[in-house]
């Protein structure tokens, strides 16, 4: 299921007696959480909430507790972290819960990986219970970031900076909320343009950026390599970023190039790509230190090295500066 459609639905349909919320996006459980705490606090006078963590507490604890009718209130909302590290021994008493569920009880499981094969997650899927959310794919940021910003923080952003915060972090939805948390206070309550995101956010990055992409140009490993380093380790510069950086900043000149070589002005070039004022001088050197085939070989490089960085467990770091060798020499 999408994060966007377990929102929907739970905006629009009465609270579950069982959530068993499996995902690897942190990003996703505690958003998923937080949704089902507020309706429950919305629909409820007086609550009752209990938070249990299923590596200290034994999960008869925890079953017991939901099957136990609250002093204060007429219901009640568990909240159960971690439940990967639920002995299997435990897996049939919870299979007998799921069946027959508190009506007074509202409990929330959590998981970074469940097996959907076991009988447990198997009855949970049919009554609606599971809420499985994959890590969106890269083509999905843009309509995540969109989704966030209007339902956490009443605000709306214009195409241009969508395209430049996903570049900037990539599909890191932990540094998403941080970021868009960040722009929210900046911006009060006006929409954010690519200005905003540039300012707030990618500023320093995109000039840091910038002197990189020209040090690659003139084949300058020492200064690449210097300016890369300082970014990853002293600007503490996350690799995903950087690697959105280079990536958006290397598309920009690509598709520069093929419009230059159909005769199509710089100054529209510049207009229709939305490169900042402050940022056209630089640009238009570097369009004419790469030729366009030198840009297509660098765009290859950047999609294998984004492939590899979401499908082997080599360093992030060590994969960039493997790049940077590659693009330099």
């Amino acid at each position: 299921m999408k994060f966007s459609q377990f929102v929907q639905e739970l905006s629009h349909s009465q609270l579950l007696p069982v959530y068993l919320i499996s995902s690897q996006e942190i990003f996703f459980t505690d958003r998923a959480i937080s949704l089902i705490k507020k309706r429950f606090e919305d629909s409820v006078e007086t609550n009752e909430y209990i938070l249990l963590d299923a590596q200290t507490t034994h999960f008869s604890t925890i079953l017991s507790h939901a099957s136990t009718y609250p002093f204060f209130t007429s219901k009640q909302l568990i909240i159960v972290k971690n439940f990967d590290s639920t002995p299997k021994d435990a897996y049939e008493s919870y299979e007998s819960y799921f069946n027959d569920p508190a009506e007074f009880t509202i409990l929330v499981i959590s998981a970074e990986k469940i097996d959907k094969r076991l009988k447990f997650c198997t009855i949970a899927s049919k009554k609606g219970f599971l809420q499985h959310f994959d890590q969106p794919k890269p083509y999905e940021i843009p309509n995540v970031i969109r989704h966030e910003l209007r339902h956490t923080y009443n605000l709306s952003i214009d195409e241009e900076g969508t395209a430049l915060l996903s570049e900037l972090i990539g599909n890191n939805l932990h540094m998403l909320h941080s970021e868009l948390e960040k722009l929210s206070l900046f911006v009060g309550d006006k929409p954010i343009s690519v200005k905003d995101v540039a300012d707030m956010i990618g500023n320093s990055s995109i000039v840091n950026n910038f002197k990189m992409v020209d040090y690659l140009a003139k084949k300058n490993v020492k200064l690449s390599l210097h300016m890369l380093i300082h970014m990853l380790n002293e600007q503490q510069e996350p690799p995903e970023r950087l690697f959105g950086l280079l990536k958006w900043q290397f598309h920009r000149l690509y598709t520069a190039k093929k419009a230059l070589m159909h005769g199509i002005s710089i100054t529209k070039i510049c207009s229709d790509l939305k490169i900042l004022p402050f940022h056209q001088d630089n640009f238009v050197s570097q369009l004419k230190i790469y030729d366009l085939q030198q840009l297509k070989n660098i765009y290859t490089a950047l999609f294998n090295l984004d492939r590899n960085m979401k499908s082997t467990g080599i360093n992030k770091n060590f994969l960039i500066e493997q790049l940077f060798w590659s693009v330099a020499l």
